[in-house]
């Protein structure tokens, strides 16, 4: 029993010495690198001093990067985050614009069939194309209210153009529908009424670019609503496209 204590206590201190030894020799290593990088062997005042200036510049170097790269990174996140914010505000309204373009078009080829035409089919389309522009209208006003300043101004602009939009079906599509498929004119209602359809397809599309630039680049360039773009007679001049009202 006393040899294994013995034992025991020997091979403790050998141990301990030789962790000892090692943390020695490391801290060698660490002043003999460190000499050699700040002094060199036989170098004059002058070598030194240049050797130690690169090593300084070498770290400031490292330390500009570094802060370089922290400062790209955040502000990529900042720009991200505000892309985010947009696309929450906006991103459902696109969506009410894409169902209406999707509907314009399907009208459109419904209307070039008059053998299976009827005017309660046709109306669908029109409600289908009328809740989704409200929709978005009313998307518009509660993404007016988190907005500020000129950015406020773009969502009401957006909010009118849609409105426009609801005229225009209102007052000049459902106009020129024909009564059933045998209308007597038949071909010039559906004719003007698919003229209105091309319109509104054409402003869906307006309308998704800008929103598209706003949630892009945060480009706020609201369409501008054309001149005698409704009326009774279902005549039309086009849609427009407005000036920048607001840049970041």
């Amino acid at each position: 029993m006393p040899d294994l204590i013995i034992s025991s206590v020997i091979t403790g201190t050998i141990n301990e010495f030789i962790d000892w030894a090692m943390v020695i020799v490391l801290l060698m290593f660490v002043y003999y690198l460190f000499r050699l990088i700040f002094f060199g062997p036989g170098e004059s005042e002058e070598e030194l001093q240049g050797r130690r200036d690169r090593f300084g510049n070498w770290i400031k170097e490292q330390k500009d990067k570094k802060n370089q790269e922290e400062t790209t990174n955040a502000e990529a996140a900042k720009k991200q985050h505000e892309a985010n914010s947009r696309r929450r505000l906006l991103e459902p309204v696109k969506g009410f614009v894409i169902r209406v373009e999707r509907t314009t078009e399907n009208m459109s080829d419904f209307l070039t069939h008059q053998a299976s035409y009827s005017h309660a089919h046709a109306e669908n389309f029109v409600h289908s194309m009328n809740s989704n522009l409200r929709s978005a209208r009313r998307t518009l006003h509660v993404a007016r209210m988190h907005s500020k300043g000129d950015k406020r101004d773009f969502m009401s602009n957006l909010s009118n153009y849609v409105q426009a939009m609801e005229e225009v079906i209102r007052d000049s599509l459902r106009v020129n529908l024909p009564r059933d498929n045998i209308d007597p004119n038949w071909t010039t209602k559906a004719g003007n009424a698919r003229n209105l359809l091309t319109d509104l397809k054409s402003r869906c599309g307006v309308l998704i670019r800008s929103i598209d630039d706003f949630i892009d680049a945060d480009r706020a360039v609201a369409p501008t609503i054309a001149a005698g773009a409704t009326g009774g007679t279902g005549t039309h001049t086009g849609t427009g496209r407005g000036p920048p009202t607001y840049h970041p």
